[in-house]
């Protein structure tokens, strides 16, 4: 658990919040001023929750956190030493538990933004790209691939063959992918299709992709026992029509959100055990571009 500080130093638990804590912290002290042994040693244990539900809410730049909470302790100890001859003992009891229980919260927190800040400058080094070999801050995955953004971009706009078909490299991995979930090549179907009403195509009678320019406009995948499509189908920003109907494919990938120019997507008759909440999103935001989805 903790932070992704490579990628996205933000709050990763929402849920956690300053209201929780504050409310551990309050429910701590009137136990403590309760003067009962008992619901003492209840209140240190609830104050300590507060610093494992803090850890998951402050930033690693948030210096001003640890300040801050000095200079209450400070305010604290300045009171208790200046008050000291005239507080009755609940009263001294009570500020010296304050001072004490706040001076070690700050200090929890000198300690943690220290850690968290060291973390993040570690993971904002220049990494040396495996394709290109330069130095580079940005990275992205593909393939499994580390690669920096720049090489990625290229990649993304070289052509290659693919049996006897001039493709983009993105287009291309699908094919490989599907091709290797297949065990058989992905054949090339006729073009025309791209200015063939759908509605006059019988989907059952074509196995393959279509082609406009160097785009798959269409995949044609009914009934050949597909375990899964590519998590990364959604770099077939040209795609029009996905029929992957009659197949064993459990989960659709979150990645159909980036279907931009998707018109009809047929996943009937396939064991989808779950669908996450990416994916509801993403036919959510598919129906409203009026793409036609057809599915049990």
């Amino acid at each position: 658990m903790g932070f992704d500080y490579a990628n996205d130093p933000r709050e990763k638990y929402p849920i956690v919040k300053w209201d929780i804590i504050l409310n551990i912290v309050v429910v701590s002290f009137g136990l403590w001023f309760s003067l009962k042994w008992y619901f003492q040693v209840l209140a240190v244990l609830l104050f300590i929750q507060a610093y494992v539900a803090s850890y998951f809410v402050f930033h690693y730049w948030k210096i001003w956190v640890p300040l801050i909470l000095c200079s209450i302790a400070g305010f604290f100890w300045v009171a208790y030493f200046l008050f000291l001859p005239i507080l009755v003992p609940v009263a001294e009891d009570a500020l010296l538990f304050t001072s004490i229980a706040v001076t070690i919260y700050a200090l929890f927190w000198f300690v943690i933004w220290r850690k968290n800040l060291k973390l993040y400058r570690i993971a904002q080094r220049p990494e040396v790209c495996l394709v290109c070999g330069l130095e580079r801050k940005e990275h992205v995955y593909h393939l499994g691939q580390r690669m920096c953004v720049q090489c990625f971009e290229k990649l993304a706009t070289s052509f290659v063959e693919y049996y006897g078909s001039i493709i983009f490299q993105w287009d291309f991995d699908i094919l490989a992918y599907l091709e290797q979930e297949l065990g058989r090549p992905i054949p090339l179907l006729d073009p025309v299709l791209n200015y063939t009403n759908p509605q006059d195509i019988n989907s059952d009678d074509y196995f393959g992709y279509v082609l406009e320019g160097n785009n798959i406009t269409r995949l044609y995948l009914n009934n050949q026992n597909l375990q899964s499509l590519p998590p990364f189908i959604g770099l077939l920003l040209y795609l029009v029509e996905l029929h992957v109907k009659n197949n064993q494919i459990i989960a659709l990938p979150p990645s159909i959100i980036d279907l931009a120019n998707l018109k009809m997507i047929d996943f009937r008759q396939n064991p989808l055990e779950f669908r996450s909440g990416d994916v509801e999103r993403a036919l959510l935001n598919l129906t409203r571009k009026r793409c036609q989805i057809l599915e049990d």
